[in-house]
């Protein structure tokens, strides 16, 4: 198994702000100025500081298991295994990993960017999601429960 840890990503942060200072312009531009933009304005402030703070956050580390599934939170409190969908994605600057919980309905997805890893650790990520995890994906589906 390989451990795959993370760092805060500055990618995701400077898109979030990006993309809330468009809705702002927007919402502006449309309205004009008076309290329903005002109104917006601090919606988006608020929206804009929750997805900040929660950017900064670290992921948990992930176990790539030899299988194709994730280990989420290896040899800590929280461990569980995640079986990796098909909806996942692989790209040159991003990575968007979505799984259901082994045993349950629960799903989930993580999005990450080539910032929050070391140089090796993206490639080797990578390489595992192009490999074991689509051969995994390409094998009999398991039924959910």
């Amino acid at each position: 198994m390989t451990v795959i840890e993370f760092r805060p990503s500055r990618l995701l942060a400077m898109l979030l702000v990006a993309l809330h200072l468009a809705a702002a312009f927007s919402f502006l531009l449309g309205f004009g100025v008076g309290p329903i933009s005002a109104a917006g304005g601090l919606v988006l402030a608020g929206a804009g500081w929750h997805c900040w703070r929660h950017c900064r956050r670290v992921p948990e580390p992930l176990g790539l298991l030899e299988d194709g599934a994730l280990l989420f939170d290896p040899d800590g409190l929280l461990e569980h295994r995640l079986n990796l969908l098909p909806a996942s994605v692989v790209t040159y600057a991003a990575v968007w990993l979505i799984w259901r919980v082994d045993g349950e309905r629960k799903t989930g997805a993580l999005m990450l960017f080539r910032d929050q890893l070391a140089p090796q650790a993206w490639t080797e990520l990578q390489v595992w999601l192009r490999l074991r995890a689509r051969m995994r994906l390409a094998g009999p589906q398991d039924s959910p429960p």
